[in-house]
């Protein structure tokens, strides 16, 4: 885990636990995090009732750091806590006057700053001097990985779970912000009850996301050789710029997934669906469609698959190909694979005379 979202989410469980600091200065690009955090602090250290005395909302544009330490140094009004908001503070021309500000805080106020920029000058005064200190908090764009972690942690704190299939899905969906996908987990928790777990179902009823197209029956479709149904998905996301590196690399990685299952249900084929579905960790239901497409890929075509993802892998990251857009070269993966199965499907043999 990076330190970055090691820091999200510690802060993540402070916040709600009411662990409260005097100061929390937010930099970075992941503007999604500087509208949580900000509505995460308010919603724990001050009730709905005590708002209207005890909450400023400043703009760095139009705000003096004298003006704002005027509403920080105010006392609150039959509440612990005052709240003060100061957004856009990458456009206050006064930001160094805070630096006295940094070593005796006020402790009844919790002062929120946003300074909505990727980088903090670290070389000038405030920023060495908030370096030094545990108020400076950085919102960097998260990666794949950082971004499923983070949204597995945001529905654990809901009281709920999610299978990887769905987390996967809603991460590459036609979603692309990670705003928007919290909206829509959110609308998908106002159906799903406390302790239960988000599955595939829950994501095709209560999200746009279409359950015919998609990154789960793009696989399911190459696996079963259902070439122009594979084909159409593909079509689906190119003509929609949706087809990028993540798409690819994400369609790769299920497939090595989709076809290692496969071939450990070839190395076991005498055990009990009960025995696979606890050796390989999937639902009853997924062997069913496994045993499927271990049909279409018998063993004898393995080697030669693990080899094509492989030489595909390696095509998308520049390897023997200069020119080939990420659509092309999954279609042709397709092809090719469908030729595999084709090549090693078992003929019948001939009725004796």
């Amino acid at each position: 885990m990076s330190d970055a979202l090691a820091q999200i989410q510690r802060l993540h469980d402070a916040i709600r636990q009411q662990q409260w600091q005097p100061l929390y200065f937010f930099y970075g690009e992941e503007w999604f995090f500087f509208d949580y955090f900000e509505n995460l602090i308010v919603d724990h250290a001050l009730p709905p009732a005590q708002r209207a005395f005890n909450l400023s909302v400043l703009q760095g544009a139009e705000t003096t750091i004298d003006a704002l330490l005027a509403h920080v140094m105010q006392y609150p009004f039959q509440a612990e806590y005052r709240v003060v908001i100061f957004r856009n503070a990458q456009e206050c021309t006064s930001l160094k006057d805070l630096l006295p500000y940094l070593d005796r805080p006020v402790a009844s106020t919790i002062l929120v700053i946003q300074y909505k920029r990727s980088k903090l000058d670290m070389r000038s005064q405030l920023g060495k001097r908030l370096a030094q200190t545990p108020y400076l908090i950085a919102l960097p764009k998260l990666n794949e990985g950082e971004l499923r972690r983070w949204l597995e942690h945001y529905i654990q704190g809901r009281g709920r779970t999610i299978s990887s299939e769905a987390l996967q899905l809603i991460t590459q969906g036609n979603i692309q912000e990670l705003a928007a996908i919290v909206q829509e987990l959110d609308k998908i928790m106002l159906h799903v009850e406390r302790g239960q777990c988000i599955d595939l179902e829950a994501i095709y009823t209560y999200t746009s996301i279409d359950r015919h197209f998609n990154i789960f029956e793009l696989v399911d479709a190459i696996s079963n050789v259902q070439i122009h149904k594979a084909l159409r998905i593909v079509q689906y996301y190119d003509e929609r710029d949706a087809l990028d590196a993540g798409f690819y690399f994400q369609t790769m990685a299920l497939l090595y997934r989709q076809f290692t299952m496969i071939s450990i249900l070839h190395q076991r084929k005498g055990d009990r669906p009960q025995v696979l579905s606890k050796t390989l960790g999937v639902p009853a239901f997924v062997i069913q469609k496994l045993s499927k497409s271990a049909r279409a890929f018998p063993p004898t075509a393995m080697r030669e698959v693990f080899g094509l993802l492989y030489r595909y892998d390696l095509k998308a990251k520049g390897v023997d190909n200069w020119k080939m857009p990420l659509s092309a070269l999954l279609r042709e993966l397709v092809l090719h694979l469908t030729t595999i199965a084709i090549r090693h499907r078992p003929t019948k043999k001939a009725a004796s005379p």
